[in-house]
This record gives structure tokens, C-alpha cells and sequence, in this order.
């Protein structure tokens, strides 16, 4: 069974942490969903929660790359003055 109060205290601590960092950070990820939707409940909940997760640490991030086969294929880029 899964504890969503933990998981969702951790995806929290990590939000804080990232956006109280004055260091350059970079973190790579997989794209929940990008694929064939599993069987599996569990893969599925894992799937949700991942993107959820992606989301969330993008809404934060100065810069957001999306790459598939090595090759960018979206970017997002934020100045200081542009953020809000």
C-alpha cells in the first residue's frame, strides 16, 4: 500500500529544497505517459505520479529541456525579470 503523506512530504522537502538552492541544478527525468498505458495498477499509478512530480519541478525551473533521441525538441526559458 502506498503512503501519499510521505510521498507527497518528500515531493514537498524536494520543491523547497530546489528552489532555495543557489546552485545550478539539472535533473533528468523520465516522460511519464510519452508510451503505451500498462496493465498494471501499480504502473499506472507510478506513471501518474511521475508526471505529476515533472510538472511540479518545472513549474520551478528556470530552463526546461524536453529531449527525445538526443535531439531537444521543446525548451522553455525564463529570465529573472520574467518570472513570476
Amino acid at each position: 500500500k502506498v503512503n501519499f503523506n510521505l510521498f507527497e512530504e518528500e515531493v514537498r522537502k524536494l520543491l523547497i529544497t530546489l528552489n532555495k538552492s543557489p546552485s545550478h541544478i539539472i535533473i533528468v527525468s523520465n516522460e511519464a505517459g510519452s508510451g503505451m498505458a500498462a496493465n498494471d495498477p501499480a504502473y499506472r499509478l507510478y506513471m501518474h505520479e511521475q508526471g505529476l512530480l515533472n510538472q511540479k519541478v518545472a513549474s520551478i525551473a528556470k530552463n526546461v529541456n524536453y529531449i527525445v533521441g538526443s535531439i531537444r525538441v521543446s525548451q522553455r526559458e525564463y529570465d529573472e525579470f520574467s518570472m513570476s
